[in-house]
C-alpha cells in the first residue's frame, strides 16, 4: 500500500520519524494506523535499511503489514489518499533515491 500526501502528486510507503520513546514496532504501527487507516493487520519486521545522502546518513526500520480491516484516515492527518499498485509509478515516487531498491529487496525476497 502506498499514500499519496496532501498537497503532493507522488507516492510513498506508508512511514515517518520516530516520536521521543517509541520504538521502532511502535512508530510502525502508529505510522500505518496514521497514514492508512489500517484497523486490524499482522506486522512483521524485515529489517533495517540505510540511506546514504552524501552529507548524512540516514536509517529505519521496514516493516510489512498484512491489513485486515481499515477504518478512515483521519481528517487531520497528512494524507489525502491510499493506493494499491501492481506496479510501483518510480517515475512518481516520494523518494526516488530509495524506493526502487526497496521494491527491489521486497521483490528479490518474495515480500511482494
Amino acid at each position: 500500500m502506498c499514500v499519496r500526501l496532501k498537497g503532493r502528486t507522488d507516492w510513498c510507503f506508508p512511514g515517518g520519524g520516530r516520536e521521543e520513546g517509541e520504538s521502532m514496532e511502535e512508530n510502525a504501527r502508529r505510522e500505518l494506523f496514521e497514514e492508512t487507516g489500517a484497523l486490524e493487520y499482522d506486522m512483521y519486521p524485515l529489517g533495517i535499511y540505510g540511506v546514504d545522502h552524501g552529507n548524512r546518513f540516514s536509517w529505519g526500520g521496514l516493516y510489512a503489514a498484512e491489513i485486515h480491516s481499515f477504518g478512515d484516515v483521519p481528517a487531520e492527518f497528512e494524507i489525502a489518499e491510499r493506493r494499491y499498485f501492481k506496479d510501483f509509478p518510480f517515475d512518481n515516487a516520494r523518494f526516488p533515491d530509495i524506493m526502487p531498491g526497496m521494491m527491489d529487496w521486497l521483490n528479490e525476497n518474495m515480500i511482494l
